[in-house]
């Protein structure tokens, strides 16, 4: 079996506890086949799938190069919600507020990605955090989308993308195996 890999944004370690609690309040009555562990919530930006070396080397450089155009900018998350039925989702996760840094970013990941033969989602992108996957029984105790007051409003600063690989015999299931650190300036043009 080939590796798979994804570019994304790690959560801070400071709101990894936090979600995992918010996660524990909603997945009391219903039961998923995949909860997320802790050291696995990231924000995906482009899933890559299986990648030759080479493939993987000109991604590299392609992300290095457009990740020193951007800037640290803030996210913060704003609730629970989900993909799916409303009392049972087939993915729970942490949503985010919008941001124009965000969806830039991934926007210029895509445009940069893309000429090296990856394969672009066609629908649009919505960033968030999952929490679970694959319902299997059971309501959430609670109605969706939802304000977790223990959520709403934590910020984070992202500084850098990572490429992760996705080992999903193995915990954590996902490996930081480059990260692509943002330019701390912005940078004055003559």
């Amino acid at each position: 079996m080939s590796n798979h890999y994804f570019l994304g944004i790690p959560v801070a370690d400071a709101l990894r506890e936090t979600l995992n609690q918010a996660a524990r309040s909603y997945l009391t009555a219903a039961d998923y086949k995949r909860k997320t562990d802790a050291r696995d919530y990231h924000i995906t930006l482009l899933f890559l799938g299986a990648l030759a070396s080479e493939q993987r080397t000109a991604i590299v450089q392609a992300v290095h190069q457009t990740s020193t155009n951007w800037t640290p900018f803030t996210l913060a998350l704003s609730g629970i919600d989900g993909f799916g039925d409303r009392r049972h989702p087939r993915v729970l996760f942490a949503s985010l507020k919008e941001t124009r840094g965000l969806t830039g970013l991934q926007a210029a990941i895509a445009q940069a990605v893309a000429p090296l033969g990856v394969r672009l989602e066609n629908r649009p992108y919505h960033p968030h955090i999952t929490l679970a996957k694959r319902w299997v029984s059971g309501d959430l105790p609670m109605q969706l989308p939802a304000v977790h007051h223990g959520l709403a409003g934590k910020q984070w600063t992202v500084s850098a993308v990572s490429l992760f690989q996705v080992c999903p015999d193995n915990l954590p299931n996902y490996q930081q195996i480059c990260l692509f650190p943002f330019q701390s300036e912005k940078r004055e043009y003559s």
